[in-house]
């Protein structure tokens, strides 16, 4: 009998211990940094939009800045009539026909509707006249201008993935106001009635990671913005892909840090109490279960190793590896000879769908880092990783 209670005193005191170890370790724990796009007004994270709605509080002063968090169509009439400009920034904006209804409806009576968004819907694009090209970028920066502006010297933007542009459409009816260093258009005014609607395809510009970047471009930025009447505004948080929806209770649980480590705790314990405290009386049945393909998830556990001990060039060759057998795998393709023959690149780049010129400037930037240049530096690490990732989200 004493042997069964020393037992349990140092049973009882190990989960002590381990809680509370776990629980020091969650209050330190600082969260990565995230690079989700949110381009919410609530997020201060790089992708999001916290501080540009925080200059346009300052920039619009005579006006309120009325916040939507339902769709256009459900906008309150009074707050239209009211409002004299509207602005809506998203990776991608697909209203429902009632709400594109509404907001053509805003603009053929006076508004000014600022459009940002890397991808439309098809009806949009019909009733604005114009088709988006999206292309990747392949350097350090691009450079841009204002076709308004005073400034002699081009905006530059650092670190950016796209250069996305308008093209195919009709220069009557539609002014352009700005264009990359290709003098391909990227800003461009739409009269509709008695209103007009400004739209750029290239929303990552407009988030808190470029406003507080380079001078350059938060004065591009402003200037932009500042093209809205300084009157009242709606800034629609619906169409955002950071936008808080709480669908039940634990989900706005876990959306507290506080909370969320709260149910983390308790979780915890409860996995330790059954660890110490539940003993089996039989011996456990194994559980057999099918093969899976644990390849990416063991490219990654590789990459992350090599990415701690600094390695670059081995999660260069490691992430170059899995592309190939991606594309071998895939589309029947195997890389034997010259990654940048014309041949080979327009076979992939009909097979996967991906534009001839994306997957061009992927197998140039891929072969200077496997063959060309002696060393990976982390930069070129993060942009080889972000056009692999263009290359597999716009894959078909």
């Amino acid at each position: 009998m004493a042997k069964i209670t020393k037992w349990s005193f140092f049973n009882n005191l190990l989960i002590v211990v381990i809680f509370a170890l776990v629980l020091v370790a969650l209050l330190r724990m600082e969260p990565p940094l995230d690079w989700t796009p949110s381009y919410s007004r609530n997020h201060t994270v790089p992708l999001g939009n916290a501080l540009l709605y925080e200059a346009i509080e300052h920039m619009f002063p005579k006006g309120e800045i009325y916040i939507s968090e339902t769709t256009l169509f459900e906008i309150d009439d009074e707050i239209y009539s009211d409002a004299s400009g509207l602005i809506i920034i998203n990776d991608q904006f697909y209203p429902d026909s009632e709400s594109l209804q509404s907001l053509l409806e805003f603009v053929e009576k006076g508004g000014a509707a600022f459009v940002i968004a890397r991808e439309f819907c098809d009806d949009i694009l019909k009733k604005l006249g114009v088709d988006v090209e999206k292309d990747l970028v392949y350097g350090d920066s691009v450079s841009w201008e204002l076709t308004y502006s005073k400034k002699e010297s081009p905006f530059l933007f650092y670190n950016v993935v796209e250069n996305n542009y308008f093209k195919n459409f009709d220069s009557d009816g539609i002014e352009v106001l700005g264009y990359n260093q290709f003098e391909n258009p990227n800003l461009v005014k739409i009269d509709r009635g008695e209103g007009s609607f400004f739209v750029s395809p290239n929303p990552f510009i407009f988030t808190n990671y470029h406003v507080i970047g380079d001078r350059t471009s938060r004065e591009y930025i402003f200037k932009t913005i500042s093209l809205l009447p300084e009157e009242s505004l709606i800034w629609s948080e619906f169409y955002k892909r950071g936008r808080v929806v709480y669908d039940s209770i634990f989900s706005f649980v876990l959306s507290k840090p506080s909370l969320q480590y709260g149910v983390y705790l308790f979780l915890t314990g409860l996995a330790l109490y059954f660890i110490f405290q539940s003993r089996r009386k039989q011996r456990a049945i194994p559980i057999i279960k099918p093969h899976e393909n644990h390849s990416l998830n063991f490219i990654n556990t590789i990459s992350e190793l090599y990415y701690n001990r600094k390695e670059h060039r081995l999660i260069v060759e490691l992430r170059y590896n899995y592309f190939k057998n991606f594309i071998k795998r895939k589309y029947y393709i195997d890389i034997q000879y010259d990654l940048l023959s014309p041949k080979f690149i327009s076979e992939l780049s009909e097979k996967s769908g991906v534009s001839y010129k994306s997957v061009e400037m992927l197998l140039k930037f891929m072969v200077t880092l496997l063959f060309h240049q002696k060393v990976v530096y982390i930069d070129d690490l993060y942009k080889f990783n972000r056009q692999l990732q263009f290359f597999y989200e716009n894959c078909k």
